[in-house]
């Protein structure tokens, strides 16, 4: 979405390795949290399936790197809000106030 709208997303190394990696049933956090709220909300998993084997360490880590990446693309859209980049060049601020 971030693309059609024209707003780069520069996440960092750190972040898109933490996004990549696997971590249950072949996927990565955001596919997961995905996948699973999917599950839940369609009614083809139950809370008890949803929840089976999962431990508190490995919720941590997958909501800190959801977080990290929220924060992260949150970052571009304000900076990109900011900038006005959502306007055509002649119709952006020209940064003079006074």
């Amino acid at each position: 979405m971030a693309e059609l709208l024209g707003c780069p997303l520069s996440l960092s190394v750190t972040t898109q390795a933490s996004l990549k990696r696997k971590r249950r049933d072949g996927l990565g956090p955001l596919q997961l949290v995905k996948s699973r709220r999917n599950g839940l909300a369609h009614g083809s998993i139950s809370f008890v399936d949803c929840a089976d084997g999962v431990v508190v360490r490995e919720l941590r880590e997958m909501s800190q790197c959801v977080e990290a990446y929220l924060r992260e693309v949150i970052t571009c859209f304000r900076d990109y809000i900011d900038s006005y980049n959502y306007l055509r060049p002649d119709s952006r601020p020209s940064g003079d106030t006074a």
